[in-house]
């Protein structure tokens, strides 16, 4: 299993950031990979692209509000991944990112587009949640 983690502090409220987070409706806005998400039932289908490839994938989401966590899973590809908000201080919300791929899965982008993916959700969440 190789693992991902990214986590950012950015000046709003944590309730207000897992809001934003947690409506997938918001997943295209800030995860550069996704074009557009659906849930249902704690199913999620997400169109996207990676690599220059387009992409269906089917899963299971979890959100606890109460956490303030979010889970989620594709047995397609042998993906995970956690999204959690918490106080981070100075009314500050830390988001922190956690993805989990099975190794030698063929379904798997590279190492270095993964780590571009994550760096440009925490961008975009930055200027999503501080935008007036």
């Amino acid at each position: 299993m190789t693992d991902y983690h990214r986590e950012i502090d950015i000046e709003v409220s944590a309730d207000q950031a897992f809001a934003f987070v947690s409506n997938t409706a918001n997943l295209p806005r800030f995860v550069p990979t996704t074009r557009k998400a659906d849930v249902e039932h704690g199913h999620i289908h997400v169109d996207g692209v990676t690599g220059g490839r387009p992409y269906h994938d089917d899963g299971q989401i979890y959100v606890d509000a109460n956490q303030r966590v979010m889970r989620w899973g594709s047995g397609a590809s042998a993906y995970r991944g956690e999204l959690s908000v918490s106080e981070g201080g100075d009314h500050m919300a830390r988001i922190a990112i956690n993805l989990h791929f099975r190794d030698g899965d063929g379904h798997v982008p590279n190492a270095q587009q993964i780590e571009r993916s994550l760096d440009e959700s925490m961008q975009r969440l930055r200027e999503e949640l501080t935008r007036h």
